[in-house]
């Protein structure tokens, strides 16, 4: 699936309550655990997430946290920027999607079903900051499947930490 160039450049500094509609416009998303729902708790984030078919996630960053999505049912195209170069690959039920601090990341579903996940962020500071930055560039399409994992690969790599 070739991936979509039709969204454009623009930075926005997003602060106070999370505003997920800009970034991630006709998508279901249910923050499970964050600051709001847990007493204390400023570096953890827990969310279920549906894509429906056509949504996407725009392209963007946490300068202040590490994510991973685990793909539930559907399937997603997950784009990374590695080396200043922006890869995707189709993910389906039972794989990963980590974007490590700072690491622009995106997620569509150009699919003819709904695409279910969870995600984690590990905050380094205060979940209520997001730097985003949606972006059109040209991307170069190759294989990146050591960047999607198993989700009892991630789990060990993060206990490793």
């Amino acid at each position: 699936v070739p991936p979509d160039r039709s969204y454009p450049e623009i930075n926005i500094l997003l602060s106070g309550p999370f505003k997920a509609r800009e970034l991630m416009p006709d998508f279901e998303l249910q923050y499970v655990i964050n600051e709001d729902t847990v007493p204390n708790n400023e570096t953890l984030v827990w969310n279920h997430s549906i894509f429906p078919a056509g949504a996407q996630h725009h392209k963007h960053l946490h300068k202040n946290a590490d994510e991973v999505a685990y793909v539930v049912s559907g399937r997603c195209i997950a784009g990374v920027t590695i080396d200043g170069k922006d890869v995707e690959l189709v993910c389906g039920p039972g794989m990963c999607i980590w974007a490590s601090r700072g690491q622009a990341h995106w997620h569509k579903n150009p699919f003819d079903e709904p695409c279910e996940f969870v995600g984690v962020l590990r905050m380094f500071e205060s979940g209520k900051e997001w730097l985003c930055r949606y972006e059109d560039r040209r991307r170069e399409e190759k294989e990146i499947t050591n960047r999607c994992i198993p989700f009892n690969a991630w789990y060990l790599i993060l206990s490793q930490s």
